[in-house]
């Protein structure tokens, strides 16, 4: 039996929910490889600033992933998401561990993550 794959992609939690979906989107889309069946994780990074980190982190350790820039006014090239590209579920990425769930500005659902914990089988609840 082939193992799983997640599909993780981390978004900026200091933007307005419209400009994160947007954002998700197009990681999501870049990333995907129209792959089916596989987890979907969402992450938070604090800022900008630690989204570039985290893909300067993820370039050092050879995780092939899109840093997504938005070119319009207001964001004026400012990277806003991170989509990876599907791994096997049971690869671990070390610099994603100890990031949260996706929670947004206010920071409802959030909650510390591991490995083990930020992988749910979300499509238990999607219908999929």
């Amino acid at each position: 039996m082939t193992p799983e794959l997640t599909h993780y992609c981390i978004v900026r939690g200091d933007l307005p929910i419209g400009v994160v979906t947007a954002q998700l989107t197009h990681a999501a889309g870049e990333t995907s490889q129209n792959k089916l069946g596989m987890r979907a994780v969402v992450l938070q990074a604090e800022s900008e600033h630690h989204l570039v980190y985290l893909s300067c982190r993820l370039n050092q350790t050879c995780v092939h992933h899109k840093l997504v820039r938005d070119p319009d006014p207001p964001w004026d090239g400012a990277a806003m998401a991170i989509g990876v590209y599907p791994v096997q579920s049971d690869h671990k990425i070390g610099v994603l561990r100890k990031l949260k769930l996706y929670g947004g500005i206010d920071g409802t659902n959030r909650r510390e993550t591991d490995e083990s914990r930020h992988q749910p089988d979300l499509r238990r609840n999607s219908g999929v």
